[in-house]
């Protein structure tokens, strides 16, 4: 073989050595506001050109005053902007969405303890250009935002005159944006909405939790309406009553998947439960995932899944807790557990003197059959490395969970 050909096939082997390590890998983005010192992702959005739009709520100290913060960022750690966006009595930020050249934030505002959904529209270059709450007479909170075809629905958290949570559902042309109906999901006791599925035939799933009535324990529940929003079934799921978080999506061909994450009595040990169910909302299969407590799950295209949270372990008498992802199958198998470690940023540029606690909290499939998990990470700050704060965390993975 020429010399000529070894140089070429040498230099395409750097080439793509230098994608590969591109378009996979760690970063972290600590704060440089000091009277907001503690951050975390809460939504991941690709642009065009491939930046990500990384949503993410800042915090003072005390984690009472709140700021919403966009930062546009490339895969080659490099930060092309950083945009902070005041929203007045901020409560808590859900997702950023774009429809044509327009982006829009979806929140929740608190004031003397009552709820308000409010919405921030920027233009493309992410100034503001208007911003309202959602008009409503009792205490509201917005749950999930998700687009279908040229329309999006909103799923709320509604407080009415028995002040009984229930569950609301609004369904929104995109192009003219008017509200084309509105439902309640009635209910004797009191529900709240987590998330909302859109299946391909237009059917839509509602995943809550329905209350006892002292409002002390609840258990997650299901529903099943039609594209128009009227009720099919509703059924409860049995996991243990103590679960923080829980998501759910379908298989390509109907079936549920449904994740929680719970603390298992008396030990204190994390663990997350995984069921598969029936399209009638009848129990398949179901596993336990030890010492591992999950945020949340997303499909991938490839059929699979991927659970994002984290892990905990005690370290010389204090818990630390590290970001963990797990891949599965539509039957439920793991491929792939990972959990960051010693080995990982930004551990690995601290020394191993310093112990960090990371978590995940968002997960969103990225062009190049990548993932990009969002979260946070507590971590010295730059000024003080006696001092710790939260900063926000991204890690992007390949499909089969490697990176």
């Amino acid at each position: 073989m020429s010399i000529l050909k070894l140089n070429t096939i040498f230099l395409f082997i750097i080439l793509i050595s230098n994608i590969t390590i591109a378009q996979t890998g760690i970063s972290y983005f600590l704060e440089k506001k000091s009277e907001l010192p503690n951050s975390k992702i809460v939504d991941i959005l690709e642009t065009s050109d491939n930046n990500l739009m990384l949503l993410s709520l800042t915090s003072d100290e005390k984690y009472i005053q709140h700021q919403a913060n966009i930062i546009n960022y490339n895969i080659s750690d490099n930060i092309l902007s950083n945009n902070y966006l005041n929203i007045e009595n901020l409560q808590d930020l859900l997702c950023l969405k774009k429809y044509n050249n327009e982006y829009k934030i979806f929140s929740n505002t608190t004031l003397n303890k009552s709820y308000k959904p409010f919405q921030l529209l920027l233009d493309k270059s992410l100034n503001i250009k208007e911003n309202y709450e959602d008009p409503v007479v009792f205490s509201t909170l917005i749950s999930d935002v998700i687009d279908g075809i040229n329309y999006r629905l909103i799923l709320y958290t509604k407080i009415g005159k028995s002040e009984r949570y229930n569950i609301s559902l609004h369904k929104i042309n995109l192009e003219n944006g008017k509200v084309e109906w509105l439902k309640k999901i009635s209910s004797e006791q009191n529900e709240e909405a987590d998330k909302i599925v859109i299946a391909p035939n237009g059917d839509l799933y509602i995943l809550g939790k329905k209350y006892n009535d002292e409002v002390t324990e609840y258990v997650p529940i299901i529903y099943k309406l039609d594209n128009e929003g009227n009720k099919i079934w509703k059924k409860g799921i049995d996991v243990p009553n103590n679960f923080s978080q829980q998501s759910f999506c379908l298989t390509n061909d109907n079936y549920i998947i449904y994740i929680c994450g719970y603390t298992k009595n008396p030990t204190g040990i994390s663990e997350s439960r995984v069921m598969k169910l029936k399209n009638n909302g009848e129990e398949d299969m179901s596993k336990v995932i030890d010492n591992f407590s999950a945020n949340g799950l997303l499909k991938l295209s490839n059929g699979n899944f991927i659970i994002y949270g984290s892990e905990f372990f005690i370290d010389e008498k204090q818990i630390v807790t590290k970001a963990k992802y797990a891949i599965i199958n539509k039957y439920l198998r793991e491929f792939k557990t990972k959990s960051l470690d010693e080995n990982d940023k930004p551990d690995v540029n601290l020394g191993s003197e310093i112990k960090t606690s990371s978590d995940f909290l968002i997960a969103k499939e990225i062009s190049n059959e990548r993932i990009a998990l969002g979260g946070k990470v507590y971590m010295p700050n730059e000024k003080n490395s006696n001092k710790k704060n939260n900063v926000p965390l991204l890690m992007i993975i390949n499909m089969d969970g490697s990176y």
